[in-house]
């Protein structure tokens, strides 16, 4: 597949051109416009740089996978990564190599939520970098920071969509 992006003037929409490199017959070629927004910053506040989690991205891409919802809870101790969506729960353990936890103490525990969609973006993270960190943001949800070189690296952050009054009172 090769992706073509296109805009025009006045720049109030974008458009994508999706083509088979192996099809040469203009048939076959495929156009979405979007609409664009005005841009707009999103104040993250502070990120807590102090408590953070790493693992291996292709593990974030199974979990996206397996839990199969919008979001999840991650329960973060300073032995353990626990992802949990309803009745669903997936731990990574510190002990056997399979996460990095840093800045939490014994007994104590940090609570946030993770974004699981849209899972492309997972899976791309995957193929682009080989672990992932997450941080905290004041709102209680995560910053992906995902490497892809010596000097570049993917930041991502989601904004928080829905009411506020749920989420913190889990976290």
């Amino acid at each position: 597949m090769i992706l073509f992006l296109h805009h025009q003037q006045p720049l109030n929409q974008i458009f994508l051109q999706f083509r088979n490199p192996r099809v040469v017959d203009d048939q076959d070629v495929l156009f979405h416009g979007f609409p664009l927004s005005p841009s707009r910053e999103e104040d993250v506040g502070e990120i807590d740089y102090g408590i953070f989690f790493s693992i291996d991205s292709l593990v974030l891409r199974f979990i996206a996978t397996e839990l199969d919802d919008y979001d999840a809870l991650v329960t973060l101790t300073n032995s353990e990564v626990k992802f949990s969506v309803n009745d669903k729960e997936i731990s990574l353990y510190k002990e056997v190599d399979e996460c990095i936890i840093g800045g939490v103490a014994d007994e104590e525990e940090s609570r946030f939520f993770v974004y699981l969609n849209p899972k492309i973006l997972f899976r791309d993270l995957a193929n682009k970098s080989e672990r992932i960190w997450m941080f905290k943001s004041p709102n209680s949800y995560s910053i992906i920071v995902a490497p892809i070189g010596l000097y570049a690296q993917f930041c991502v952050y989601f904004p928080q969509l829905e009411e506020k009054s749920k989420r913190q009172r889990i976290c």
